[in-house]
């Protein structure tokens, strides 16, 4: 057993079936993914309404408002708030994030 309590066969298991996947990609990003998108689409419509969304427990509003002490709107486009009051714009969408990455890290080895 592993420290997840999984015996030897469920790990292979688990393992083919990830690799019937998309090799290249890990399947545990694709929840991330979601989770990331839903946490900026709360952040931009508590910006733009300032209401909290339904099911918000209240350390979730607390830390909503933390989170989005750290973005603003502009052009109706959430735009992260950095260093020294640099504006950048927030990449939601995977397919154009994984196009700049690509794009970025082309030619370098």
């Amino acid at each position: 057993m592993d420290e997840a309590g999984r015996s030897g066969s469920e790990r292979q298991d688990e393992e083919e079936e990830v690799g019937q996947q998309d090799k290249g990609k890990d399947p545990r990003l694709d929840s991330l993914e979601e989770s990331e998108a839903k946490s900026f689409e709360d952040i931009y419509n508590f910006l733009e309404t300032k209401e909290y969304p339904k099911d918000c427990s209240k350390n979730d509003k607390r830390y909503l408002r933390l989170k989005a002490a750290s973005f603003c709107i502009q052009d109706s486009t959430l735009m992260h708030i950095g260093h020294k009051g640099k504006t950048c714009r927030v990449i939601t969408d995977i397919q154009e994030r994984n196009r700049i990455v690509a794009h970025t890290h082309a030619g370098q080895s």
